[in-house]
Protein backbone atom coordinates (compact mmCIF):
# COMPACT_ATOMS: atom_id res chain seq x y z
CA UNK A 1 0.00 0.00 0.00
CA UNK A 2 2.91 2.54 0.74
CA UNK A 3 4.15 1.61 -2.73
CA UNK A 4 1.14 3.01 -4.55
CA UNK A 5 0.70 5.58 -2.46
CA UNK A 6 3.88 7.11 -3.01
CA UNK A 7 3.52 7.35 -6.61
CA UNK A 8 0.89 10.28 -6.05
CA UNK A 9 2.42 11.93 -2.60
CA UNK A 10 3.66 15.23 -3.92
CA UNK A 11 7.22 15.62 -3.73
CA UNK A 12 9.23 18.36 -1.26
CA UNK A 13 12.42 19.51 -2.82
CA UNK A 14 14.53 19.76 -0.03
CA UNK A 15 17.12 22.58 -1.85
CA UNK A 16 14.08 25.16 -2.50
CA UNK A 17 10.73 25.40 -1.28
CA UNK A 18 9.53 24.35 -4.37
CA UNK A 19 6.68 21.43 -4.41
CA UNK A 20 6.25 19.36 -7.46
CA UNK A 21 2.65 17.94 -8.18
CA UNK A 22 3.19 16.56 -11.74
CA UNK A 23 2.22 12.95 -11.92
CA UNK A 24 5.25 12.48 -14.39
CA UNK A 25 7.95 13.90 -12.51
CA UNK A 26 7.24 12.20 -8.91
CA UNK A 27 7.05 8.85 -10.65
CA UNK A 28 10.08 9.61 -11.87
CA UNK A 29 11.62 11.09 -8.71
CA UNK A 30 10.49 7.75 -6.47
CA UNK A 31 11.48 5.13 -9.09
CA UNK A 32 15.11 6.74 -9.13
CA UNK A 33 15.04 7.17 -5.26
CA UNK A 34 13.22 4.94 -2.81
CA UNK A 35 11.89 3.01 -4.78
CA UNK A 36 13.74 -0.41 -4.64
CA UNK A 37 13.84 -0.02 -0.82
CA UNK A 38 10.18 -0.17 -0.83
CA UNK A 39 9.55 -3.18 -3.27
CA UNK A 40 12.99 -5.30 -2.07
CA UNK A 41 11.72 -6.10 1.17
CA UNK A 42 8.00 -7.40 0.15
CA UNK A 43 9.12 -9.83 -2.53
CA UNK A 44 9.09 -13.24 0.01
CA UNK A 45 12.76 -14.58 -0.74
CA UNK A 46 12.67 -16.68 1.78
CA UNK A 47 9.74 -18.68 -0.08
CA UNK A 48 11.54 -18.61 -3.53
CA UNK A 49 14.43 -19.88 -2.72
CA UNK A 50 13.42 -22.28 0.41
CA UNK A 51 13.81 -24.97 -1.43
CA UNK A 52 17.34 -24.97 -3.32
CA UNK A 53 18.82 -23.54 0.18
CA UNK A 54 19.86 -25.11 3.21
CA UNK A 55 18.49 -24.17 6.16
CA UNK A 56 20.59 -21.44 7.64
CA UNK A 57 21.77 -19.78 4.41
CA UNK A 58 17.63 -19.34 3.48
CA UNK A 59 16.98 -17.46 6.97
CA UNK A 60 19.90 -14.96 5.36
CA UNK A 61 17.18 -13.75 3.57
CA UNK A 62 15.58 -12.32 6.16
CA UNK A 63 18.05 -9.59 6.61
CA UNK A 64 16.76 -7.78 3.68
CA UNK A 65 13.79 -6.80 5.72
CA UNK A 66 16.05 -4.53 7.32
CA UNK A 67 15.70 -2.18 4.41
CA UNK A 68 12.42 -1.61 5.81
CA UNK A 69 14.21 0.46 8.73
CA UNK A 70 15.58 2.64 5.71
CA UNK A 71 11.63 4.49 5.55
CA UNK A 72 11.61 4.46 9.55
CA UNK A 73 15.14 6.70 9.76
CA UNK A 74 13.51 9.05 7.63
CA UNK A 75 10.34 9.67 9.82
CA UNK A 76 12.39 10.30 12.33
CA UNK A 77 13.83 13.30 10.51
CA UNK A 78 12.17 15.87 12.22
CA UNK A 79 13.13 18.94 10.01
CA UNK A 80 11.25 17.85 7.63
CA UNK A 81 7.71 18.18 9.46
CA UNK A 82 8.86 21.50 11.58
CA UNK A 83 8.94 23.99 8.85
Amino acid sequence: MDVLINFFTEYHYTSSAEVERNLLVIWRLYLTSRFIFDVVPIIPLYSLFQSKLEEKSAKLFYLVKVIRLYNGFDLLNHKIYMK
